[in-house]
């Protein structure tokens, strides 16, 4: 009885480590794409007064 709650629990164990890196891999890639947009649109922030630099 002992072995199978020990299975059981291992087990979930792995599926909320499996859960847990795939949430972080799927923000690593919204957070890129986000800094990727930030870079792409920094050029015409420093060109205006520097207050989109002040909010960012």
């Amino acid at each position: 009885m002992w072995e199978n709650n020990t299975e059981r629990a291992s087990r979930s164990a792995r599926l909320n480590v499996a859960k847990y890196l795939s949430l972080q891999v799927f923000n690593a890639r919204q957070m890129s794409e986000i800094a990727q947009d930030r870079g792409r649109f920094q050029p015409q922030c420093e060109k205006g007064t520097g207050k989109a630099e002040a909010y960012g």
